[in-house]
């Protein structure tokens, strides 16, 4: 709020670690620290489709 009352601009990113592990072929674990919103895991869910169940 101290920010804002300053009439300081909002950040326009945000650090996100992500750790990605591969079981071998048939199972992949993403990890994303500090998640926000659905939208990664959605994205995720799409790309890996074909690869495996999400």
């Amino acid at each position: 709020m101290a920010k804002i009352d300053a009439c300081e601009k909002p950040p326009t990113t945000c650090p996100c670690p992500v750790q990605v592990v591969g079981f071998g072929a048939a199972i992949v674990l993403a990890a994303i620290r500090g998640e926000l919103c659905v939208d990664y895991p959605l994205r995720l869910k799409r790309q890996l489709a074909g690869l495996a169940a999400v």
